[in-house]
């Protein structure tokens, strides 16, 4: 494996380095920005340290993201590691976590993503993987489009079967994410490594206010009777394009004014206003595309929507399905991957191909009332930061006593 060594090793940003009276430190790191409760990595990393802070039961508790500037890597191993397939950011990531865990030799590490696990694990750090992903490295990065060689393919498969294998545990946010992993891995399989119960994500409260510009188009939004709400990236896997089919089939079967909000960005945006404009949806869709929205823009349109529908085609465990059950809206899902552990108590409706049309004419604006009610209790209940937090302590405990 590659031996990191640069030229000049400079110190990140770090936010802490202070140990506890019993001199117990665990790290958990993300090589992401610092950017609040975005998701992924960064965004679970963000809402792991406001959750549990900088000390937990007298264990000291340190939070490092992606520094301002990236890590300088010694020339001759960006070569030699760009020529065996290395993606750039692989080796910068694995670099600066290898640089950390060779500085913080009494820690232990949580980490949020296998490229710096490549580096802990090179450091021969002792560390439990968290994993985001949406299937293996190679399935999430073509799921966006990024076209991939033959040798960088392999790559990825060896650097997640190594550093899946070195971790002390493997930990996913849902059951249905390590399903979806192990079908899409190549190389890795249950027994593979020491997998750990899984740890479900939770959201933070967000008392930021809506910028002007955010705010002036929610205000010019056509709202009718009834709101469905999808946001995501137009890709593939959000799934976005198939909605236009279930609201077809709701137009056709209920006498019910309706307004479909869809935020987001991507390369299918020209198929899903044709599927609108196929399905006669015009006059009931918004459309925002042409701007991102800020995270408080987005919690607003929670509060405004019924119903939030996501049909994806790969979703682990996504965050603004937590903000949409915490906000009050009825939830329908595609019955794939996580999804179905939204699903406590006959709360969510999960979306089979061979079921959609059956579903839709059981909806009516009453039942989708009643879900929202039921979704807020079961988030309180289920997925608050309270049991975050008791399965984060969970894991760091036996990050801490495994020898």
């Amino acid at each position: 494996m590659l031996d990191f060594k640069a030229k000049n090793i400079e110190k990140s940003d770090y936010h802490g380095e202070g140990k506890s009276d019993s001199g117990q430190q665990v790290v958990s790191l993300a090589y992401r920005p610092r950017q609040g409760p975005t998701g992924g990595p960064g965004g679970v990393l963000f809402v792991q340290e406001n959750i549990l802070g900088n000390n937990l039961d007298g264990i000291s508790l340190d939070y490092e993201y992606k520094p301002p500037v990236e890590p300088s890597v010694n020339n001759k191993i960006n070569q030699i590691a760009n020529l065996l397939g290395f993606l750039p950011r692989t080796i910068k990531a694995a670099f600066w976590a290898w640089s950390l865990a060779k500085k913080r030799t009494d820690a232990r590490f949580i980490v949020h993503e296998p490229e710096s696990a490549l580096g802990l694990a090179l450091a021969n750090a002792k560390y439990i993987l968290i994993y985001h992903q949406q299937g293996s490295l190679v399935c999430e990065l073509k799921g966006i489009d990024i076209d991939l060689r033959f040798h960088q393919v392999m790559v990825l498969h060896l650097i997640e079967a190594w550093v899946f294998r070195k971790a002390l545990r493997v930990y996913f946010p849902s059951i249905g994410a390590q399903k979806v992993y192990l079908e899409t891995a190549k190389l890795n399989r249950a027994n593979s490594f020491c997998g750990g119960e899984p740890i479900y994500n939770t959201i933070l409260t967000d008392d930021e206010e809506i910028n002007q510009e955010d705010l002036e188009i929610i205000n010019n939004l056509s709202q009718k009777e009834l709101v469905f709400l999808s946001v995501g990236s137009l890709y593939e896997a959000k799934g976005i394009d198939r909605i236009p089919q279930f609201l077809t089939l709701f137009k056709s079967y209920h006498q019910v004014d309706f307004t479909w909000i869809v935020v987001g960005q991507g390369v299918l945006e020209s198929k899903i206003k044709a599927s609108i404009f196929k399905g006669n949806l015009e006059e009931n869709t918004q459309l925002i595309t042409h701007k991102r929205l800020g995270h408080p823009a987005i919690l607003k349109l929670m509060e405004i929507a019924n119903c939030y529908i996501m049909l994806h085609r790969r979703s682990i465990f996504d965050f603004a399905t937590l903000e949409a059950m915490r906000a009050g809206c009825a939830v329908v899902l595609s019955d794939i991957g996580g999804n179905p552990e939204f699903n406590i108590n006959n709360n969510v409706i999960l979306v089979k191909e061979n079921n959609m049309e059956a579903i839709v004419q059981e909806l009516s604006f009453q039942k989708l009332k009643e879900l929202g009610t039921k979704n807020q209790k079961i988030f309180q209940d289920r997925f608050s930061t309270q049991n975050f937090k008791t399965r984060y302590k969970k894991a760091i405990l036996k990050l801490i006593e495994t020898v």
